[in-house]
């Protein structure tokens, strides 16, 4: 067994740790940054409203400059909101510092300081708030055990893998027991496979402990692994907040639908609705659509056909929408298609293969749709 790999949890330090966390709640959170010119402003995030219940997990996902990070420090204290309020446990704490929060970060880098053993790092802490050496000597040997650093603890960060050093990042951030733990990007410098093992153990770990968490990151499997909702931002706007499933499922735009995951869109006209099943017309051919989502479009106004790549069949009967294939990727458990198709490209998977007939490049097919699948969005 790899040393990066956790072992059941120790159950008596597990309950130590449990039963601290606090809620969050976001008041029209604002900040806006001046430009470094000096000759104007820059809203880096816009008027955000978003409550965390106790012991639930959140995720900000969103690209570069959409604000997410901005978000996060605010609540951690590194960056004041220029207008709105930030409530922990039902306390307003927008203008409180960082070390009187009761929070605890997770860094991109780990954060650890390198001329200090694991030991130190992670008792670090405990000694800035001053606590009796017994109390520091307890905290920080329980979590060393909850984080399996046991026969670590002399060793210096450059001694340690990527895999361990976040262990010992983790550590440090939850012994000092904050009701909040904030995360930002905090597995983006391991590597891939290790990345998703680190994954699945954080969330079991929060899970567990039962502490309130905010994390930050760009991956879009990482945000629906883990989270009990996620929090889809856009230059600095909140777009869509749902669990991972309701967003994968009811996108309520086409940014949300291409952030996370692939999407497919075929742009067409709203004719309205019959008996709660949409009509588009595409192309003089007429589609319903049984569950077109949460979104309402104007009849007669511009809107999209929306569905995810594993929606869509391939067929040479005469169904659906015709199509020349312009690629073919074999994965072993699927085969991703691009095609060209009503006036557009679609992506198409066809999982477990072998099952299914198979098409070269150049060819003639048709892509068939799962109906139910699809979702009616402004095509904007």
């Amino acid at each position: 067994m790899s040393e990066d790999t956790l072992k059941p949890h120790d159950t008596e330090a597990m309950r130590q740790f449990s039963g601290k966390s606090s809620g969050v709640s976001l008041k029209d959170i604002t900040k806006i940054f001046p430009t470094p010119e000096g000759r104007g402003e820059t809203t880096a995030v816009n008027r955000i409203s978003l409550d965390i219940a106790d012991g639930e997990l959140v995720t900000l996902l969103g690209p570069s400059g959409c604000g997410k990070t901005t978000t996060l420090r605010m609540i951690s204290g590194f960056e004041y909101p220029t207008a709105g309020q930030i409530f922990i446990g039902g306390k307003d704490i927008a203008k409180v510092p960082p070390n009187k929060r009761g929070i605890s970060m997770v860094f991109q880098s780990y954060a650890l300081f390198p001329h200090m053993s694991i030991w130190e790092n992670i008792a670090y802490g405990l000694k800035v708030q001053r606590l009796s050496r017994d109390e520091v000597l307890a905290r920080t040997n329980r979590a060393v055990r909850l984080m399996q650093l046991d026969g670590m603890e002399k060793r210096f960060p450059n001694q340690l893998s990527g895999g361990q050093q976040q262990r010992v990042a983790l550590a440090r951030a939850i012994v000092i027991e904050p009701m909040v733990l904030l995360f930002d990007e905090p597995l983006s410098n391991l590597d891939a496979k290790l990345r998703v093992h680190m994954r699945d153990e954080l969330r079991s770990l929060q899970k567990r402990l039962g502490i309130t968490s905010l994390y930050v990151t760009h991956d879009q499997a990482e945000a629906m692994a883990i989270s009990d909702r996620v929090v889809i931002m856009k230059d600095g706007d909140l777009m869509q907040t749902g669990s991972p499933k309701d967003i994968y499922e009811y996108p309520v735009s086409k940014f949300v639908a291409n952030f996370i995951g692939t999407a497919n869109f075929i742009s067409g006209t709203y004719e309205g609705a019959d008996n709660g099943v949409a009509v588009v017309s595409i192309g003089g051919k007429i589609f319903k659509v049984p569950n077109p989502g949460k979104v309402s479009v104007e009849k007669g106004k511009a809107c999209c056909l929306a569905f995810r790549p594993e929606s869509v069949k391939l067929s040479k009967d005469n169904e659906g929408i015709p199509g020349t294939v312009k690629r073919v990727t074999f994965f072993g458990s699927n085969v991703e298609y691009e095609l060209d198709a009503a006036g557009t490209t679609l992506v198409i998977e066809i999982y477990n293969p072998q099952l299914y007939a198979s098409y070269s490049e150049g060819e003639k097919v048709n892509a068939v749709l799962d109906i139910e699948c699809v979702r009616v969005l402004p095509d904007v």
